[in-house]
């Protein structure tokens, strides 16, 4: 997450004090739709004047940088599910790329909720 001043200086939010991370957390929680999902994208502007904008983009595809591999793709799909449908190619892709990470590393390489999940007998289908 970046921050930009009126000069076009960039700089992080966390370099000037702010941990916004737990608020975004809590805002994605609340706009999650079932079956639709949750945004992926947020993008913010503050103006000088207090005056405040936010876009929401819940279809395109988020900066890579920000998201490592498919499997944080099929964690967000646990967390907020969107049905088949109404998912974006790139999203499919993604989750594909997962399963695929998934089976390559073993069991060694799922995440807490999936080894949860398989421990209750709720093994997801595409494993």
């Amino acid at each position: 997450m970046s921050l930009f001043a009126s000069s076009g200086k960039r700089n992080s939010l966390q370099s000037v004090g702010w941990d916004v991370s737990p608020i975004l957390r809590d805002l994605r929680k609340a706009m999650y739709r079932p079956g639709e999902g949750s945004w992926f994208i947020i993008r913010m502007t503050v103006w000088a004047d207090g005056r405040s904008q936010a876009r929401f983009s819940y279809d395109e595809e988020p900066n890579s940088r920000y998201i490592i591999g498919g499997v944080s793709y099929l964690t967000d799909q646990h967390y907020f599910p969107i049905d088949a449908d109404k998912q974006p190619e790139w999203l499919k892709r993604k989750l594909a790329e997962g399963v695929a990470d998934l089976h390559h590393f073993g069991k060694k390489s799922y995440p807490g909720w999936l080894k949860d999940m398989i421990t209750a007998g709720n093994k997801p289908d595409w494993l």
